[in-house]
């Protein structure tokens, strides 16, 4: 479990809810006005972007720029808010503070939408995991990625090559005996750390319809998706990434 070891590889947690349909811009507002206290930060307007086109000699094309909602960060920058006419999430960037800490956190911020938007449809929970695995490499050579992941592309063997400098795989899962689907990606990533190569492990699941009506119903459905994250993310690591969490 990635979140237990001493210095876990999490960049980014993740909870996100969609709606089934979009809800009204006004209430967007509302909701953003009733977290700014906890999130000051503006961190961007979300836009839709719409390109409307004529036919049989009428005016040219036209662009339109809707705003949906707004990205907002806390004061220390570790904690991002989306809400938005399509989904509200709640993001944890590093250090992670651990899954307790992170769902209470969760749970408040989508009560604070509720009380403004009541009880709506919705359409897609999801649960997400960005992890950074970083890999001292004082001699800056090519770093064996199956060293470190079990989960990764098979290289054909041919002269000439030297290692693999850049990756990427990705797969979409079904996963067994649940309505869950993950999206599973691996990668090479740019490492902020010198002499370091840095591999990436981002573990999405989620539900797409069928979500229950009420808040526990929803959080024990939440429960059961990080319960699952943790076991592909022990099932796509090896024993020395391990190591390197354990130190």
């Amino acid at each position: 479990m990635n979140e237990a070891y001493k210095r876990a590889p999490i960049t980014e947690a993740v909870v996100e809810l969609r709606f089934a349909q979009p809800v009204e811009i006004e209430l967007v507002e509302k909701i953003k006005d009733r977290l700014v206290d906890t999130y000051p930060i503006p961190a961007g307007i979300i836009q839709n972007f719409q390109v409307m086109a004529t036919t049989g000699g009428g005016a040219p094309q036209q662009a339109r720029i809707e705003p949906i909602g707004q990205r907002l960060t806390s004061a220390d920058a570790t904690e991002i808010v989306v809400v938005s006419r399509h989904n509200f999430s709640t993001s944890r960037l590093a250090p992670y503070s651990g899954w307790d800490q992170f769902i209470a956190t969760v749970r408040r911020n989508w009560e604070v939408w509720r009380k403004v938007a009541g009880n709506r449809e919705i359409g897609r929970i999801g649960v997400r995991y960005i992890n950074r695995i970083d890999v001292p490499n004082p001699h800056e050579v090519a770093i064996p990625i199956g060293d470190y992941l079990e989960f990764r592309p098979l290289f054909p063997s041919f002269d000439g090559n030297e290692g693999v400098e850049t990756f990427a795989i990705n797969g979409v899962i079904a996963i067994a005996n649940s309505p869950f689907r993950l999206i599973l990606n691996a990668g090479s990533a740019p490492s902020p750390l010198v002499r370091t190569t840095s591999f990436l492990l981002d573990i999405d699941i989620s539900q797409e319809g069928n979500i229950p009506r009420n808040d526990e119903a929803i959080w024990s459905l939440v429960d059961q998706m990080r319960v699952h994250k943790n076991r592909v993310f022990e099932a796509s690591i090896t024993d020395n990434s391990r190591k390197l969490f354990s130190s």
